[in-house]
């Protein structure tokens, strides 16, 4: 009877099974973490998309308004139109009076010039 038994084959597949267990067990840490890390970066991915849908949908509120704005701002202009014109017409009317008075007050201070050098 032996002892010991020292048979090659029991010494040999203890390491094996240590180091497939060992192997397999990083194996499986290394997906979970990469598992976890995906996650994490959809869920940081969907939160950015989320933020960034509501920027948009606010955004777009703010176009409508500044749209509704910019009409306003365009029937008021177009109601001032003809009130420029006619400001416009009244200024050249009122030009040409003074410049008629102009040449009226000029033909006087000629007369009155010739008539103080004559009498």
């Amino acid at each position: 009877m032996k002892i010991f038994d020292s048979s090659p084959e029991i010494a040999l597949q203890r390491p094996r099974r240590w180091r497939t267990i060992v192997a397999f067990t990083l194996a499986a840490a290394i997906c979970l973490a990469l598992a976890v890390a995906l996650f994490n970066q959809r869920t940081m991915y969907a939160a950015q998309l989320e933020r960034a849908k509501l920027d948009l949908t606010a955004e777009q509120g703010n176009v409508k308004n500044l749209r509704k704005e910019v009409a306003e701002m365009k029937e008021k202009l177009d109601a001032t139109e003809p009130k420029i014109n006619s400001c416009a017409s009244n200024l050249a009317i009122e030009t040409s009076k003074v410049a008629a008075f102009a040449k009226q007050a000029a033909a006087c201070e000629v007369i009155r010039t010739k008539l103080k050098l004559k009498g």
